[in-house]
């Protein structure tokens, strides 16, 4: 645990140091028709149709110009419509800076995100730190607790210009790197880390046309210790693995480990002409292993994780030089499930767990559709108005074999938003951005039913029944925000701002109530 903290320091200092290097030499470069307002940055990258693909090799194709940004942002939480696993109440302080653009004939661009997270009464987790990542095999218990987390993430993309003026090469990577602590028995200590390296090619066609090609690999592990201060008493505790399906058990510690590596690759089509279109299609396979005494170690289950995805963007100037923006998005996940039947055998002084069968016990699948709709009033670099409606569709159906035990949930959700930029001054560039988003969500179904030998574990009627039910609720959301900006002085580019972000969840279901999401931010863009 020890080595896993300095690890996660010494990776910490690497990645702030690496995005400041960016942020900072981005920031010395001066252009003059260059406007660093949020209007502005929003614009670009929406325009940025390769920036927002896997495939770093094509970012010199997109209209991009350079910057740098840094923001602290307070957000805080409140409610009883949430997930089980999720807190009551809870705040979080972010540190964020990115910065990026052409460098000579490269291109560069780097974040560094740092989140603190208080989560205040979260329930049935007691041991990993994103329970709704993808896992079902850790443990929960039944006492209400606190969890004090942090996150560090770094991204990166680098490109290169186009050789024989028709190939270029490209590199995307990821790292995070997450410590939790829940701060009640069963008290747990957990190191979490990733990394994605994604490296890829694009091939240009003549002036219009261009194909990418990117491959994917990754690494998951997550460490952990679980622990009772209170050593005279043994707290119960619940192995889950899936469904509601669990074994109740106790004791005073256990360890865990979470391994996992991923493949993957995509696909690009582009077509810029009068319009931009860019197609998107991908593909990657995660295996995690869950681990239990890494002394003599036990399988509690693995997961394989398949994932299908596929997104269309388009940008489409018209004649009076607005821009309309489509987006379409369509994913398929299946995750299976897998048991193991082991048993401990002995070799004179040393022992160990032997595997004598394994099978596919669980399956989970989730499809999710949407389509966005975007209309932009431009006014110079920036936009006057931002008009936009949405829909999503999303379906999950999950299945344990033996003792049958299923899932399913549908939901369709439908939102328009609007936002408008008021231009205050040009001298020192003020400017007042504002924002309204409508949201709706419209259950199809929701309908959970427990084949096991044990209905009134909690685990199952408040855990995954009160899951359902909220994964079953209607509801609507109202989002507000509102963003000062102005020049530092008229002799710099560098554009101090201030944001409110105020969102409000509301629904009647159930025992549900409300939502209430709120965040204030300042900051600076280069």
């Amino acid at each position: 645990m020890v080595k896993n903290i300095y690890c996660t320091i010494k990776y910490t200092c690497c990645s702030l140091m690496m995005s400041m290097a960016v942020t900072v030499g981005v920031a010395q470069e001066k252009i003059a028709d260059r406007l660093n307002t949020p209007a502005a940055l929003e614009n670009m990258k929406m325009r940025g149709l390769w920036s927002q693909s896997k495939n770093a090799a094509g970012a010199l194709l997109d209209y991009s110009f350079r910057y740098a940004s840094a923001d602290l942002e307070y957000r805080f939480y409140d409610g009883n419509f949430r997930r089980p696993q999720q807190g009551e109440s809870g705040n979080n302080v972010v540190f964020d800076t990115e910065g990026g653009g052409k460098v000579k004939d490269f291109f560069a661009w780097g974040s560094f995100n740092y989140s603190r997270d208080k989560v205040k009464e979260a329930n049935f987790n007691s041991s990993i730190i994103d329970p709704y990542r993808g896992m079902p095999y850790y443990t929960a218990d039944t006492n209400v607790s606190n969890w004090n987390n942090q996150h560090y993430r770094l991204k990166m993309r680098v490109a290169t210009p186009q050789f024989w003026n028709f190939l270029s090469f490209g590199l995307d990577g990821y790292y995070q790197n997450s410590v939790g602590a829940k701060q009640r028995d069963m008290r747990t200590k957990s190191v979490f880390y990733t990394i994605i390296v994604r490296p890829g090619v694009v091939l240009s066609a003549g002036k219009n046309h261009r194909f990418g090609l990117d491959f994917e690999y990754a690494s998951v592990r997550e460490d952990l210790e679980m622990k009772a201060v209170n050593s005279y008493v043994e707290q119960t505790y619940y192995l889950l693995s899936g469904l509601g399906m669990a074994t109740e058990t106790s004791g005073i510690q256990r360890f865990l480990t979470y391994n996992g590596n991923q493949v993957g690759g995509g696909l690009q089509y582009n077509y810029a002409g009068r319009m931009n279109i860019l197609l998107d299609l991908g593909y990657s396979k995660k295996v995690e292993d869950a681990i239990t005494t890494p002394t003599s170690p036990r399988y509690l289950g693995t997961t394989k994780d398949g994932l299908w995805s596929g997104k269309l963007m388009a940008y489409i100037p018209d004649a009076k030089k607005n821009t309309h923006f489509v987006e379409m998005n369509w994913q398929e996940r299946k995750i299976d499930g897998i048991e193991y039947l082991q048993k401990w055998e002995t070799d004179g002084e040393e022992g160990e767990y032997k595997v004598y069968y394994k099978s596919i016990r669980s399956t989970y699948k989730t499809q999710t559709m949407s389509l966005d709709y975007r209309y932009v009033i431009n006014r110079g670099m920036e936009y006057s108005w931002k008009l936009g409606a949405g829909v999503k569709y999303w379906k999950q159906e999950e299945r344990y074999l033996i003792p049958v035990s299923t899932r399913d949930i549908e939901n369709t959700r439908f939102e328009v938003n609007v936002k408008k930029n008021f231009f205050l001054s040009d001298n020192n560039l003020r400017r007042l951005l504002v924002g309204v988003n409508l949201g709706y969500n419209k259950n199809n179904k929701a309908d959970y039913v427990y084949g096991g030998n044990y209905p009134d574990y909690r685990v199952v009627t408040d855990l995954m029944g009160g899951d359902t039910r909220y994964l079953g609720a209607d509801y609507g959301d109202l989002h507000l925000s509102a963003v000062y900006s102005q020049l530092v002085n008229t002799r710099t580019t560098a554009n101090l701002f201030a944001k409110v972000d105020w969102q409000y969840l509301k629904t009647h279901n159930y025992d549900f109530d409300h939502r209430m999401v709120m965040s204030v931010s300042v900051g600076c863009h280069f």
